[in-house]
């Protein structure tokens, strides 16, 4: 029972991901000193997500 609870969240939290991210592409430019990058909104956030993740770990 609760490995089917967990497979049925993992499906609602994909299906919610999916749609964010089908929503949120549209480019963002983002500066840093010497370069400039044009990234989908939806992989910036995910990129600075999986940032703080692996921060917050150590």
């Amino acid at each position: 029972m609760r490995k089917l609870l967990f497979i049925a969240l993992f499906v609602v939290m994909f299906l919610i991901s999916a749609a964010f991210a089908a929503f949120n592409m549209e480019p963002v430019s983002v500066k840093f000193y010497f370069t400039d990058l044009n990234l989908p909104l939806a992989v910036l956030l995910v990129v600075t997500l999986l940032i703080g993740m692996l921060a917050g770990a150590w």
